[in-house]
């Protein structure tokens, strides 16, 4: 699950969540999903986020 809202921040673009699902929990998932991504991250203890 990848949850935006800046509101809090004074960001103009309205709050949104997305369901992104995939079989198994390696790191590789998460990374392929945010290729590209550039911003800030917040994520919870899980170490396929770590890199």
């Amino acid at each position: 699950m990848y949850v935006r809202d800046d509101r809090p921040f004074a960001g103009q673009a309205p709050p949104a969540a997305l369901f992104h699902y995939s079989r198994g929990s390696k790191g590789e998932h998460p990374e392929r999903h945010l290729a590209g991504f550039t911003g800030w991250l917040q994520a919870d203890a899980f170490a396929g986020c770590n890199r």
